[in-house]
C-alpha cells in the first residue's frame, strides 16, 4: 500500500510539477489604461487599450445597468397599468355618482336634512310649550 502511495505521489509530480518552486518568482505587471493608435488600408484608427479586468468590470456595469434597466421598465409598466385602471375605475364611479346627483336633484332632497331639523325644532318647541302649559294650569 505504501508503495502504491509513493508511486502515485512521484507519477503526479511528475506530471503536474508544483506551481512555486521556480527559481524565480514570476513578475506581476500591472496594465494601465492608454491610448492606441492603429493604421490600417491608409485609415487611422484610435482607441484606448484597456486591461482584462477592466474590460470585465465594464462587461459587468453594462450587464448592471441592462438588469437595471429591464427592472425599471417592467416596474413603470405595471405602474403604468395600475394607475391607468386605477383611473378607469374612478372615472366610472364619478359617473355613477353623476347619475345619482342627477336622479336626486330636486328642492326637497337638496334641503331635506335643514328641513327635518327645522321640524324637530318645531315639534321640540310645542311639546315644551303644552308641558308646561299642562304642568302650570291653575286647580
Amino acid at each position: 500500500m505504501r508503495i502504491l502511495l509513493v508511486a502515485m505521489i512521484s507519477v503526479s509530480l511528475v506530471l503536474f510539477p508544483v506551481v512555486g518552486l521556480a527559481d524565480e518568482p514570476p513578475e506581476v505587471v500591472q496594465f494601465e489604461d492608454m491610448p492606441a493608435e492603429y493604421t490600417k488600408d491608409g485609415q487611422t484608427y484610435v482607441g484606448i487599450l484597456v486591461s482584462e479586468a477592466e474590460y470585465e468590470k465594464m462587461l459587468l456595469a453594462v450587464k448592471d445597468r441592462d438588469i437595471q434597466i429591464d427592472f425599471w421598465t417592467s416596474k413603470y409598466t405595471s405602474l403604468e397599468v395600475l394607475h391607468n385602471r386605477s383611473l378607469e375605475i374612478n372615472t366610472e364611479h364619478i359617473r355613477q355618482l353623476e347619475s345619482i346627483i342627477q336622479k336626486n336633484n330636486t328642492w326637497f332632497d337638496r334641503n331635506k336634512g335643514g328641513i327635518g331639523f327645522a321640524l324637530g325644532v318645531l315639534v321640540a318647541s310645542a311639546t315644551t310649550i303644552g308641558l308646561t302649559y299642562a304642568v302650570n294650569q291653575p286647580r
